[in-house]
């Protein structure tokens, strides 16, 4: 195929051979020189050459010599001109070969001083602690040989792209070629022995958790937990440059052991469908019997029992769970009927008590209103009456704040009763002993006190207090009496 130079040349030369007038082959050759130097840098000194000295054999035909003198010096000037772009140009390759050269030899220096580029060389670490340890000094040494590697293809390329002479550029490429010698067959044995140390290493993890040939599992390790060791040796094997062979290989054996867990954990959700069908119907059969208990007061009793049963049968815990809901519906439903019964009974005190409430109420107001009138009435008829009262009364279910009104009036009607006596001139009536006078003013004294000791207890409640200090100054009046 013809070059863009090869073509000009070309048509140049059909032109020459088409015209028979010197002049015009002359005036052709010279423009053709001037158009070939005109480009500088990118003249096409080969094509410049050869119509030099297809120039020079038109200048030996005869032709007019003025003619002759002005072609030649036109001829000269180009010629001088190609001269001096020539050494130009020379130069400038010159220094390009040299700066070429200082390349090459400060890459060769470069791996002469490998351990200082590996110490301070960084690399990315693998997730496998372990086996980023093992493998951190190749790695580093291969990062620094594929470092050289990237610069020196590089710098091949700059030599193939100069337009420099074929002689410089071979012995260019010879001086590449031995630096390569120090890198490329480094970076095979280096990656050989990598790739063979990873391989050693996947090896060993299957040997100790797979048996390939028997097609299981031999480790006690979780399936999660081999499938992230799998997934974290994928992930190593992306980032190490191990051979194609090797890689190929590594592939092949873990997705093996890929296959072989999840075919294992496969059969082990069939296993674990095929027992929760079971227990699914143990549990249905466990309800049935549940939902026959009887909700009464043995409801706790006999649900304790049947769990005691159950817990033998190795149930899951979701079931067990789903039992434990049932008994406690179960427990809940009697807890609410012996709440409801209990709230009723609760009612029915309740009510009671406010009847009783009542009658003490009635009562303290009969023993006031005998009170009342008791100074009028005659002494066996107020006895009659006041121990009549005092029997129907039941003391226990006076409240506290009714207490001191009932003994209120209860010791103002036994003063009056003690004087009555006193005074007492009838003939069959004796006179009250000294102990029950006694027995009664401490009766009062005992009042006062506890009167005096609730005061202080009563808080806001004004009218109660008032009540209270009443109490203290009427006992206190009857202690006066009876002195």
């Amino acid at each position: 195929m013809q070059t863009k130079e090869d073509s000009a040349f070309t048509t140049a030369q059909e032109k020459l051979e088409n015209s028979t007038d010197i002049d015009a082959q002359l005036y052709i050759a010279i423009e053709f020189m001037k158009t070939a130097l005109s480009e500088g840098e990118k003249a096409c000194f080969h094509d410049f050459w050869r119509m030099k000295k297809i120039c020079l054999d038109l200048f030996k035909k005869e032709m007019h010599p003025t003619k002759r003198s002005l072609y030649w010096e036109e001829y000269t000037k180009i010629l001088s001109q190609a001269h001096s772009l020539q050494k130009i140009l020379e130069e400038q390759t010159d220094f390009q070969v040299e700066q070429i050269s200082l390349a090459i030899t400060a890459l060769e220096n470069e791996l002469n001083e490998k351990e200082k580029w590996k110490a301070i060389i960084n690399i990315e670490p693998l997730k496998d602690s372990v086996l980023d340890r093992q493998f951190l000094k190749i790695r580093k040494e291969l990062a620094v040989l594929g470092i050289a590697k990237e610069k020196l293809l590089s710098l091949r390329k700059e030599i193939l792209r100069q337009d420099i002479r074929i002689g410089q550029k071979n012995k260019l490429l010879v001086k590449i070629s031995q630096s390569g010698d120090l890198i490329f067959p480094n970076i095979k044995k280096l990656t050989k022995q990598l790739s063979l140390e990873f391989l050693q290493c996947i090896d060993q993890f299957v040997s100790d958790n797979f048996s390939l040939s028997g097609s299981k599992i031999i480790s006690k390790e979780l399936p999660f937990a081999l499938k992230q060791q799998i997934k974290s040796f994928q992930d190593i094997l992306k980032i190490l440059p191990v051979s194609n062979d090797i890689y190929r290989k590594i592939r092949s054996i873990l997705s093996q052991c890929w296959d072989l867990i999840s075919c294992h954990e496969k059969q082990k959700r069939e296993a674990f469908e095929k027992l929760r069908e079971q227990e699914n119907e143990k549990l249905t059969q466990l309800m049935e019997q549940l939902s026959q208990i009887e909700v009464d007061s043995q409801v706790h009793k006999k649900t304790e029992e049947f769990i005691k049963e159950t817990k033998s049968l190795g149930l899951s815990k979701d079931a067990m769970h789903k039992l434990w809901k049932e008994v406690g519906r179960l427990r809940d439903e009697f807890d609410q009927i012996k709440r409801k019964d209990e709230e009723k009974h609760c009612e029915i005190e309740n009510k009671k008590k406010e009847e009783d409430l009542e009658k003490v109420k009635i009562s303290i107001e009969i023993l006031k209103v005998l009170s009342q009138k008791a100074k009028r009435m005659k002494l066996e008829n107020l006895e009659r009456d006041f121990t009549s009262e005092i029997q129907e009364i039941n003391t226990d279910l006076i409240p506290k704040k009714m207490q001191f009104t009932y003994n209120k009036f209860t010791l103002q009607i036994e003063d009056i009763i003690l004087i009555k006596r006193v005074k007492s001139s009838q003939e069959d009536q004796k006179a009250p002993s000294e102990k029950a006078i006694m027995q009664h003013k401490e009766k009062l004294k005992q009042m006062i006190y506890a009167a005096k000791k609730e005061i202080p207890l009563c808080g806001l409640d004004i009218e109660f207090v008032m009540e209270l200090k009443e109490i203290i100054a009427e006992n206190k009046r009857a202690l006066s009496a009876l002195a």
